[in-house]
């Protein structure tokens, strides 16, 4: 099947990426370069059940990007900027931009719009996040998340909007009142995520928080459950 379809076009290029379209890239991506047939039966064997793999040409130090939309179901829809989520360990962020940067506004406004028009032929409804990878200005899809994700913060900031209660005047079946050329970027935001690891392997290091701080000031948001003489579990 994808084997054959592909094998011309597997000998004409260096750096491809490979995930099972049953999983989220951060479990299932895998790049390819010399043991292309292992890889193969690897990320099939990651599928829950047999079905195609999506192959995607990628450049190995592609950036990550992703675009916040917006969509009400009933034919509108909006994009909300971009952010930059490369920083990553095991497919996991550690790091989120918005707005992303050394793209220009052109290619942003283009993407944008490719993604609102998907999101009215399909019918969508409520938060979604496309991501791409990005190589040379050359836009790769990866998936669609269809949910508010941990990184939404970055948006709210340079936006000002409150995109979770969109969600759900969009879930209450309320019409989307916002417009693309309402919508505008100002400054930059950051977030970046503190995780329970050993500091020298980075293997995971549950245990007891003996002391907490949070940081401040203007600008500055926090979001987290944590406090002092918190337990963080395995889990």
């Amino acid at each position: 099947g994808i084997w054959i379809a592909q094998q011309e076009s597997l000998q004409q290029v260096r750096d491809w990426a490979l995930k099972s379209n049953q999983f989220a890239a951060k479990f299932a991506a895998r790049t390819l370069e010399s043991e292309i047939a292992e890889l193969f039966r690897t990320v099939e064997n990651e599928s829950e059940r047999e079905s195609l793999l999506e192959l995607l040409e990628e450049a190995i130090r592609g950036a990550s990007r992703e675009l916040q939309v917006l969509a009400d179901g009933k034919g509108h829809a909006v994009w909300l900027g971009s952010r930059d989520c490369s920083p990553q360990r095991r497919h996991q962020k550690l790091l989120e931009e918005a707005p992303a940067m050394g793209l220009a506004a052109s290619a942003i406004e283009e993407i944008g719009t490719s993604c609102v028009t998907a999101c009215q032929q399909l019918g969508y409804r409520g938060l979604g996040t496309f991501e791409f990878l990005l190589d040379d200005s050359a836009f790769f899809f990866i998936e669609m998340n269809t949910r508010l994700q941990v990184e939404h913060p970055v948006t709210e900031m340079v936006t000002g909007l409150d995109i979770l209660a969109w969600q759900v005047r969009v879930a209450l079946g309320e019409p989307l009142s916002l417009q693309q050329d309402e919508i505008a970027t100002y400054g930059h935001a950051f977030e970046c995520r503190i995780n329970a690891e050993d500091p020298e392997t980075f293997a995971p290091s549950p245990g007891v928080i003996s002391h907490w701080h949070m940081p401040g000031g203007p600008g500055v948001r926090v979001e987290t459950f944590a406090h002092n003489d918190c337990t963080i579990t395995p889990y």
